[in-house]
C-alpha cells in the first residue's frame, strides 16, 4: 500500500460525522418505525379499548349532573328597575357592582345563608342534601352545610362585561340545582345592601328545573377516551423509538457516523405459507459448491445471493482500486452474524471468477469449521507454531474457486501467534497466490484479536446486528480500532429493518443473516485484558 492510500484509509477511520455528537431526528425514519402494521395495530386497539372504557365508565361510574340558570341584573340604585329609564352613570356603576357581586355572591357568608334557606327547605328530605353537599353538624343538633362544598356548585359570572350576570349551579338533581340559583337571588339583594349600602339584584326570570342531564355525555366521553388512547400509545412509541439506540438499518446508521454502508443484509423468516426455511444447511443435505446458502428455498437463496454478489462486488473494486486484495470481517459483539456472512462473502467473491481464500483467524473459537461441515485439523496454527506446509493445510474448492483456512484448533496464546512476523509472512504468502483473502476474527469489542490481523489487510468491514448492535457498541468499537491504529472499510448492517418497495405495494422486510456466534465469557474473560492492553500499546500492534 503507497502512503497516500494508507493517509487515505487512516482518514477514514478518523472521519467523525457531525450528525454523530448531535441530537438529529429524522421524521421520516421516525414514522417509518412508528407506523409499522404492528405498531398501528397496538395503537389502534389502544384507542378502541379506551374509547371503550370511557363510554362504560361515564355511564355506569360518573354521576349524573343537572344544570339550572338564571340571569340577574345588578344595578347600584335601589328605586330602579330594569323597567326604568338608565343614564350612562348609572350603568357604570352598575358594571362595577357587577364585577365585585362575582366575589361577593359566592363569599362563604352569602353561601351560609344560601345553606341556611336550603336546609329549611328540605328539612324533611336531607338525604338530598347529603347526596350532593358536605353537611356539619350545629351546636343547637341540627345540621348546616358546608359553605365550600356549596360555592363549587356555583358559577358567577358576567355576560359580555355588562352589568347582567349569569348565575349556574349544578348538582345531582334538577330541582335542587334550579332551587340553588332562586334562593341565592332571593338572598343577594338584602346582603348587598347591608355590604355595600346600596345596590340591588334582579332576577331577569327564573331558574327552570332542567329535563334533561347536562353530564355526562357519553359519547363525546367515549370520542376523547379513544383519542387519548391513540396519542398516550402512540407519545409511548415515539418516546421509546427516540430513546433506542439501536441501529436499526443502513439509514439510522449513516445518520450517527461517516463511514460507507456496503450492503444491509436480509433475514428471512419463517412461513409456512411460502415454504421458508430456517438459515443454514438442512440436515443431510448435500453442499452446494456454489451456493452455501443451501437449506434456503430457492426464491429466498436468490434474494441472498444477490445481496452478497453486491456486497462481494462493491468490495473487489474497492480493493482492486488500493491495489489490495486481503479484508477481515469482523464485529462489535458476539453473535452478530459476522463468520456467515464472511463465509458467503468469500464464495459471493469466487463467483467473480476469482481465485479465494477464507481464514478463519478466531485462534480462541473459531467457527468456520462447523459452517462449511469439514474437520478442524491443520490450519493457522500449525503453520505458523509447528511449521506445517501451507499447501497440506489448505482446504482446496470447499466451493467453487473457494479455498478455506482453518485455526486448526485453538490456541491460549492467540495474541502472542497473530502478533508475530510469521503471520506477517503467512498472509503475505496467500496475498500471493489468491486474487482476494478474506479474514474472519474475533469480535472487536471482546478481544483485540482483529485489530492486530488487520495490519496486515486493507482494513476491516465490521459487521453490526440491526436492533441489538447500540450506538454506543459502535463507538467503542470505532475508539478500539483507532487506538490500535487499525483501519475501517466499511460496515454491513446484518437483520437491518427495511421498507421495499415491490410488485405494487410498500412492505417493511424483517431483515437479518446469520448463525448464532457463541462466545463464552468465561473463556474470553482473561482475554479482555490482553485486549485492554494491546489497545494501550497501538505502536507496538502496528510494527508486528
Amino acid at each position: 500500500m503507497n502512503n497516500n492510500d494508507r493517509s487515505n484509509t487512516i482518514n477514514l477511520n478518523k472521519r467523525t460525522s457531525s450528525a454523530q455528537d448531535a441530537d438529529v431526528i429524522n421524521l421520516v425514519e421516525l414514522a417509518r418505525q412508528l407506523f409499522t402494521p404492528r405498531n398501528v395495530l397496538i395503537i389502534i386497539l389502544v384507542g378502541m379499548f379506551a374509547g371503550v372504557f370511557s363510554f362504560l365508565y361515564s355511564k355506569y361510574v360518573m354521576p349524573e349532573l343537572y344544570t339550572s340558570s338564571v340571569m340577574v341584573y345588578v344595578s347600584n340604585n335601589n328605586s330602579i328597575t330594569i323597567s326604568d329609564g338608565i343614564d350612562s352613570q348609572t350603568i357604570t356603576g352598575s358594571r362595577s357592582l357587577a364585577e365585585s357581586g362575582v366575589i361577593i355572591l359566592t363569599s362563604d357568608y352569602v353561601m351560609e345563608l344560601v345553606g341556611d334557606e336550603l336546609v329549611e327547605k328540605y328539612e324533611d328530605n336531607i338525604e338530598k342534601l347529603e347526596d350532593n353537599f358536605i353537611l356539619l353538624e350545629t351546636d343547637s343538633g341540627g345540621v348546616k352545610i358546608k359553605p365550600g362544598s356549596l360555592s363549587s356548585c356555583f358559577t358567577v359570572v358576567p355576560i359580555d362585561e355588562t352589568e347582567v350576570l349569569s348565575v349556574t349551579a349544578v348538582t345531582k338533581s334538577p330541582t335542587l340545582s334550579a332551587d340553588l340559583c332562586n334562593i341565592l337571588v332571593e338572598v343577594a339583594p338584602e346582603f348587598l345592601k347591608n355590604v355595600v349600602g346600596g345596590g340591588t339584584v334582579e332576577a331577569i326570570g327564573t331558574a327552570q328545573v332542567p329535563t334533561q342531564k347536562s353530564s355526562p355525555n357519553n359519547t363525546k366521553n367515549a370520542l376523547m377516551g379513544c383519542m387519548a388512547g391513540v396519542i398516550i400509545s402512540g407519545g409511548i412509541f415515539v418516546f421509546l423509538i427516540l430513546m433506542d439506540n439501536k441501529v436499526r438499518n443502513g439509514e439510522s446508521f449513516k445518520a450517527k457516523f461517516d463511514y460507507p454502508v456496503f450492503e444491509e443484509i436480509p433475514y428471512i423468516e419463517n412461513d409456512k405459507s411460502e415454504g421458508k426455511k430456517k438459515l443454514g444447511r438442512k440436515k443431510g443435505s448435500k453442499k452446494d459448491d456454489d451456493d452455501l446458502m443451501s437449506g434456503i428455498d430457492s426464491m429466498q437463496s436468490f434474494r441472498l445471493s444477490e445481496i452478497f454478489n453486491t456486497l462481494a462486488n462493491n468490495l473487489a473494486v474497492a480493493l482492486t482500486m488500493n491495489d489490495e486484495n486481503v479484508v477481515v470481517v469482523s464485529s462489535p459483539d458476539e453473535n452478530d452474524g459476522k463468520s456467515t456472512v464472511s463465509v458467503n462473502l468469500a464464495a459471493a467473491m469466487a463467483k467473480l471468477g476469482k481465485k479465494v481464500l477464507l481464514i478463519d483467524m478466531d485462534l480462541r473459537k473459531g467457527s468456520l469449521h462447523k459452517k462449511i461441515k469439514i474437520a478442524n485439523k491443520n490450519g493457522v496454527i500449525d503453520i505458523i507454531g509447528k511449521n506445517a506446509d501451507f499447501d497440506s493445510c489448505v482446504k482446496k474448492n470447499v466451493a467453487s474457486g473457494l479455498d478455506v483456512l482453518l485455526t486448526g484448533g485453538v490456541s491460549p496464546n492467540s495474541m502472542g501467534i497473530l502478533s508475530s512476523k510469521k503471520t506477517k509472512l503467512l498472509i503475505d504468502k496467500c496475498k500471493e497466490r489468491y486474487d482476494f483473502v478474506v479474514i474472519d476474527s474475533p469480535p472487536v469489542n471482546v478481544v483485540g484479536d482483529a485489530c492486530v490481523i488487520s495490519q496486515y489487510a486493507a482494513g476491516m468491514i465490521i459487521v453490526v446486528r440491526a436492533n441489538r448492535t447500540s450506538f454506543e457498541d459502535i463507538k467503542r468499537l470505532i475508539e478500539n480500532v483507532r487506538l490500535a491504529n487499525g483501519k475501517i472499510m466499511g460496515f454491513v448492517v446484518n437483520f437491518a429493518e427495511m421498507y421495499t418497495k415491490g410488485y405494487g405495494y410498500y412492505k417493511r422486510k424483517r431483515y437479518g443473516y446469520g448463525y448464532g456466534y457463541g462466545y463464552g465469557y468465561g473463556y474470553y474473560g482473561a482475554a479482555k485484558a490482553a485486549s485492554e492492553e494491546q489497545n494501550k500499546q497501538p505502536k507496538n500492534s502496528a510494527k508486528a
